[in-house]
């Protein structure tokens, strides 16, 4: 299903985005500049540690035009405004064998895979830095060098 901006709430929206993949299509409101963004809340797809953050996007919030999600292709959260969405693609949508919009054919659905895994490796990566960030920090701390390690 493609939903257009005159049929989108963000209740429909959640349902989807929970769902798995969707391509949202929006405005910038910073500089006006159409984007197109590969997003989800499934938590399946997303790293756990980050998982427990969705609990708080289907909460009330002051600001009910703004919905987070979290980016596939950067691996990390992200929001736009519902009010600035030109269209929005479901995942059914996304993973459909037919031309019936742009973006609907098998090498839009290699890439949204593509774009997982790199998004996955690329935060992988950077948590085994950041450990191991810590534990030099760690063995600093407590007069380790590295040498004496070996």
């Amino acid at each position: 299903m493609i939903l257009l901006q005159n049929n989108i709430d963000r209740q429909i929206l959640l349902k989807f985005l929970a769902e798995g993949i969707c391509q949202v299509s929006f405005t910038k409101v910073k500089d006006n500049t159409n984007r197109i963004l590969l997003c989800t809340l499934d938590v399946k797809q997303i790293p756990s540690s980050f998982a427990k953050a969705i609990e708080g996007i289907y909460k009330p919030t002051i600001d009910e035009d703004l919905l987070p999600v979290w980016d596939i292709t950067d691996g990390k959260w992200k929001s736009f405004r519902i009010s600035k969405i030109n269209s929005f693609r479901t995942p059914d949508e996304l993973l459909k064998n037919d031309k019936s919009g742009p973006d609907t054919d098998s090498s839009q659905k290699q890439e949204i895979v593509k774009r997982k895994n790199d998004a996955n490796k690329k935060f992988q990566e950077r948590v085994e830095k950041l450990k191991e960030q810590a534990k030099q920090a760690k063995n600093k701390i407590n007069g380790v060098n590295d040498e004496s390690e070996a």
